[in-house]
């Protein structure tokens, strides 16, 4: 990582810090930052942060903070952060459950990868594109074939 990148995320942090309200919208600013600059780690303990300080996080926030788990290959706070997505009601959202797939595939948990997949209620070109690289990239070639053509014969 470059030097630069940490020293533009200091800046927001400290930016941050001299903030007298912080709302869910600053927190997810700067988790992303952490996560955009290569520190995905900053990313998740302000997530951690975020919480102890009473703020709850929204759709943009998981879904900028789960390819934090997906560089990490951090399964296990993946599935932490599902079981809040699944809890308060957001797994829906298109942004989260992309982010979701991104994260389960890149974890190796291609089972996992298809539940979220297979409850989303509208299957949309970039739902089909994360499920299908999810595949490919486990070498599930065969059945990331079957599932292309599977999208093909529903339209998309």
């Amino acid at each position: 990582m470059h030097m630069q990148n940490v020293n533009v995320v200091g800046g927001a942090r400290r930016a941050f810090d001299e903030l007298l309200v912080k709302d869910v919208i600053f927190w997810t600013s700067l988790a992303s930052s952490y996560v955009h600059c290569g520190l995905p780690r900053h990313g998740l303990g302000l997530l951690c942060e975020m919480g102890l300080d009473g703020v709850k996080p929204n759709a943009m926030t998981v879904s900028t903070i789960l390819p934090a788990c997906s560089e990490l290959k951090d399964l296990l706070s993946g599935q932490a952060i599902h079981g809040f997505v699944v809890r308060n009601g957001i797994g829906e959202n298109v942004f989260v459950c992309g982010a979701l797939v991104s994260m389960y595939a890149r974890c190796m948990s291609i089972k996992q990868d298809w539940l979220v997949f297979d409850n989303i209620s509208h299957h949309d070109i970039v739902s089909w594109n994360v499920i299908l690289t999810a595949y490919f990239t486990n070498r599930e070639c065969k059945k990331g074939l079957a599932l292309f053509y599977h999208m093909r014969n529903e339209g998309v």
